[in-house]
């Protein structure tokens, strides 16, 4: 059974896609299954893993509604994996946007 990857912000801007599903061998773990994704889709590979190959800290990933701490779980059939990057940063926001208020 298949493995649906959801992308969810820059992640689906660089990709060009809302998600997509794959067919992974037995034993792939969510970790293998993000480097492949980032091998079809480079700029989402700039999005999840730093220069030394390390997914960076402000991505954040789901199995089935679970956040996971780590990515060296297993994938499973029917699996839904949502993968997103925090929103970080700030500055000026201007008056009366309904933020500053």
């Amino acid at each position: 059974m298949p493995v649906e990857i959801r992308l969810y912000g820059r992640l689906r801007d660089a990709a060009g896609v809302k998600s997509v599903t794959r067919t992974p061998p037995e034993g792939t773990t969510v970790s293998t299954l993000l480097e492949s994704l980032g091998k079809e889709y480079p700029g989402v590979a700039e999005q999840l893993f730093d220069d030394d190959g390390t997914v960076r800290n402000r991505v954040i990933v789901r199995k089935n509604r679970t956040t996971l701490d780590a990515l060296s779980v297993p994938v499973d059939d029917g699996d839904r994996i949502a993968v997103a990057t925090q929103v970080v940063g700030g500055g000026h926001t201007p008056p009366g946007t309904g933020f500053d208020q």
